[in-house]
């Protein structure tokens, strides 16, 4: 898919997208975007659209080790069980919350490998 369906896609789901200050944009037509920026030790991922969590997921990790990064952070509004069991992320409830625009985000954190 283009860029602009895997965008619709999102927005159908999520919210406006937008790239907020600091974050970079990844994409890969077979398998979707994320939106990524490095923070200390952490690869921080914000929105993201995907068919392949695992693929990405392994996309993120390779780029945060080459980063020198320790650990992976993601935002998300699904489901934080079916996220959990997805990725096998450990659920971060102290950064989760309700964000500006009123949708609530779990933040789940990963070890890189």
């Amino acid at each position: 898919m283009l860029l602009k369906e895997w965008m619709e896609k999102y927005e159908a789901k999520a919210e406006p997208f937008s790239i907020p200050d600091g974050f970079v944009l990844y994409f890969e037509p077979n398998k979707g975007f994320f939106l990524w920026r490095k923070i200390d030790k952490a690869f921080c991922i914000d929105a993201f659209c995907t068919n392949d969590i695992h693929g990405l997921q392994q996309t993120a990790n390779d780029m945060g080790k080459d980063l020198g990064c320790t650990f992976l952070s993601t935002q998300t509004l699904h489901n934080p069980l079916a996220f959990q069991r997805l990725t096998k992320a450990t659920l971060n409830r102290k950064l989760s919350g309700v964000r500006s625009n009123g949708i609530m985000y779990w933040v789940f954190e990963k070890s890189i490998v």
